[in-house]
């Protein structure tokens, strides 16, 4: 019977690095998971266990516990599109039947747990739990622009992307690419300006310790080519700014703000159509990139690009009636390490 282990954050990073076929997502690799261990948890309780099968490790599960908020969820919510228990795709079944153990070991029974990125395979992993598909538009990039454009039904997005040949073709209109680690980093305080801008500071991304995790693992990701930001200038004034996750053949559209001043010019679709079609020239003369990924949700523009679509779980499980969550399903529970804030 497989048994789950309670760790320590130290052993779970480092269980973590050792394990890079666990890395299914930028939002999988040890630069993002073990950031949002360490800057996203201030303040909570955290509990973190391994599922081990005989001599092998096969997954790793980490929880929040917010008892201000009064909720628990996934490390990595709810900036992280992808999440869910740690595993290699070939263990993903074997994981699915263990996370009823997983959590009746992590939850305290007092509280509800949320968690919106699960994969699709764990849709029926828990049955105490509630589940809700969520969308994930997609733009594969195995075609040309130009045929891409053709598609039936594509000519909303013919519109919009002639309207931003047409706004790129002026002298004063100039995009700029942020790659480097220090670029990445200067970068962010544009995007930050004009995300709230647009938003009107409804989103908090980029404050609080949201803030200090973006500022502090984005440039450690450019360090490898992991994130972008691009610019739309107009006469030297930034305009729209959208970031851009890479991780193995996908790059993710995770971020964006413009200014509303310059609203009638529709620079945040014309730096959008940009960005896409500059992934569809990459994808044709590298080859280094399959998938467009306009990640969770199901926003009325993402339909204007995307022809395809993936699916995530949102899973949430209510606090036990009467204070205890039965006995665990799956799993024996034996306690290696600590467990508590990092």
């Amino acid at each position: 019977m497989p048994t789950i282990d309670l760790l320590a954050p130290a052993d779970a990073s480092a269980l973590l690095a050792e394990r890079p076929e666990w890395t299914s997502s930028v939002f999988t690799t040890p630069v993002w998971w073990n950031n949002a261990l360490r800057i996203l948890t201030q303040g909570c309780e955290v509990r973190l266990a391994a599922i081990t099968e005989g001599d092998r490790t096969v997954g790793l599960l980490g929880v929040t516990i917010d008892r201000e908020r009064g909720l628990t969820q996934l490390i990595g919510d709810p900036i992280s599109d992808h999440v869910g228990p740690l595993h290699a795709a070939s263990d993903r079944v074997a994981v699915a039947a263990e996370l009823p153990g997983l959590l009746d070991a992590l939850l305290p029974s007092d509280l509800p747990f949320r968690t919106d990125g699960l994969h699709p395979d764990f849709r029926h992993a828990d049955p105490r739990a509630t589940v809700v598909d969520v969308p994930c538009p997609l733009v594969r990039l195995d075609r040309s622009w130009a045929e891409y454009l053709a598609q039936p039904g594509a000519r909303r997005r013919r519109r919009i992307a002639a309207h931003a040949d047409r706004l790129l073709e002026r002298d004063e209109v100039v995009i700029v690419d942020h790659a480097t680690p220090a670029q990445v980093g200067d970068a962010l305080d544009v995007l930050a300006q004009l995300h709230e801008l647009r938003f009107d500071s409804g989103n908090q991304l980029f404050r609080g310790r949201s803030g200090e995790f973006v500022a502090e693992t984005l440039p450690a990701l450019a360090e490898h080519g992991g994130a972008v930001i691009r610019v739309l200038h107009i006469a030297d004034h930034p305009a729209a700014a959208i970031l851009l996750l890479r991780h193995g053949r996908t790059i993710s559209f995770y971020q964006s703000g413009w200014d509303p001043r310059f609203a009638e010019l529709s620079v945040g679709r014309t730096l959008l159509a940009d960005t896409l079609r500059s992934a569809f020239e990459r994808a044709a003369e590298v080859g280094d990139v399959e998938v467009f990924d306009l990640l969770r949700g199901d926003e009325p523009y993402k339909s204007y690009w995307c022809d395809e679509c993936d699916t995530v779980v949102e899973l949430s499980r209510p606090a036990a009636a009467d204070g205890r969550h039965p006995p665990a399903t799956a799993g024996a529970v034996s306690a290696v390490g600590a467990v508590g804030a990092p």
